[in-house]
């Protein structure tokens, strides 16, 4: 179907009958393996497919489905078009056995699906609830080969090939199952008398976040503003989803928003850039800013996105590298995590100082000189300190930075202070 507003109606069309109308056609339609159709039958099943997995997975954010109240009880934070579900999650699957079993005989041979047909199966199925059918869960968790395989296969699209316009819907897909598998596990969690905040829950949504960030940097040239914006809501989602225990039994409800901008999503985003934050959520989220603010060209259309995030880092990153410099002084922060954050927070550093042309210079000195003050502690301080032979290593050099990592930071110091002279 090539309906233009198709996501922004999908209440109605689900409502008034047309996905059951969809759904019939689609098992009429697909009737042998997909191989073995010929061309006119695969884009027949292709087309009903795709548009199924449209109606249960995304929606305007000025349409019906994000005009609804929030349930009594639920604390939200600033991300935008959060939607939640309660105690007893009344969402029932929207297809019926016959057409799961037929969507489980698609999803056994993912790999040969074009790209959007096999991000639509993979959407339609992990909308479902697990025990809605007795196919195993489609989450890493639950063993999911098909997950793992069509991850691995957006990770590995190539620039100069087909499935690069195919790439976001596909990007979107892999976040839409991200979302349907943590709500899962927190619905069992909560139905089963568990506390709010599982390592389960906890567990699922740091495989998410990585999953997420790989994907960001791996075609962080080929992806456009909206699946950036994309991707970073779905960070902001997730750590909602860890990090905020809900008395009256809330969960994520898996919806993706079509953003038209990253007006309203910066401050969430940045809001994450704490000392206090779970560990995980800020590497990830200090990472994809770093990522965002170095791979975007200020002279393309969502130049404007790039913008608002500047102006938030300016206001705010600044405190936040005072407060990270603290704990690095303290021993807050073990070695290995000092090597993996200390680079991306010197890129943002650098780029916040040099090449934002919006900030004021005032701000700019400081931040830098909170910067370099990282940089030389840290080469200063966590030196390697040698064994004697045949002695075993004192503790201070187990927690020492490698080598290759402070011979970057002594290079980053010398060419930030050679730029202010």
């Amino acid at each position: 179907m090539h309906f233009p507003d198709l996501v922004r109606h999908r209440t109605m069309l689900v409502q008034d009958g047309v996905f059951t109308f969809l759904e019939d056609l689609f098992k009429t339609s697909c009737t042998i393996p997909f191989g073995d159709m010929g061309p006119r039958q695969r884009y027949d099943v292709s087309s009903v497919v795709e548009t199924l997995g449209l109606l249960v997975s995304e929606a305007e954010v000025d349409a019906e489905d994000y005009s609804e109240a929030t349930p009594a009880g639920t604390v939200v934070d600033k991300t935008p078009f959060l939607r939640v579900l309660c105690p007893p999650y009344g969402v029932k699957p929207t297809l019926t056995e016959g057409s799961l079993g037929t969507l489980s005989g698609l999803a056994s041979k993912l790999d040969v699906l074009p790209l959007p047909v096999a991000s639509s199966v993979l959407r339609l199925l992990a909308h479902m609830k697990p025990e809605a059918s007795n196919t195993p869960p489609l989450t890493p968790r639950g063993g999911s080969k098909a997950v793992e395989d069509f991850i691995q296969r957006v990770l590995k699209v190539k620039a100069d090939t087909k499935e690069k316009s195919e790439l976001p819907h596909a990007v979107r897909t892999v976040l839409f199952v991200g979302l349907c598998d943590v709500s899962h596990c927190a619905q069992r969690a909560r139905l089963l008398g568990a506390p709010a905040a599982t390592p389960g829950i906890a567990s699922d949504v740091q495989y998410w976040l990585t999953v997420l960030l790989n994907i960001l940097m791996r075609h962080v040239k080929v992806l456009d503003g909206v699946i950036r914006r994309q991707v970073c809501w779905g960070m902001c989602v997730l750590a909602w989803a860890q990090a905020t225990p809900q008395a009256n039994g809330a969960v994520v409800k898996p919806l993706l928003p079509r953003l038209n901008s990253s007006h309203l999503l910066t401050t969430p985003l940045i809001d994450l850039l704490s000392v206090d934050q779970d560990a995980n959520i800020l590497d990830t989220v200090i990472v994809a800013l770093e990522t965002i603010l170095w791979d975007v060209d200020p002279l393309q259309p969502d130049s404007e996105d790039h913008a608002d995030i500047c102006r938030a880092l300016q206001s705010s990153f600044g405190s936040f590298l005072v407060d990270f410099y603290k704990g690095v002084m303290t021993g807050v922060y073990p070695s290995h995590r000092l090597a993996k954050l200390v680079i991306p927070l010197a890129r943002i550093s650098t780029y916040l100082s040099f090449f934002d042309r919006g900030a004021a210079v005032d701000a700019k000195v400081s931040l830098t000189a909170t910067m370099l003050s990282i940089l030389k502690y840290l080469v200063v301080r966590l030196r390697p300190v040698p064994a004697a032979p045949g002695k075993v290593p004192k503790p201070k050099s187990i927690t020492a930075l490698d080598l290759a990592t402070r011979r970057w930071i002594y290079r980053a110091a010398c060419r930030i202070a050679i730029s202010y002279l």
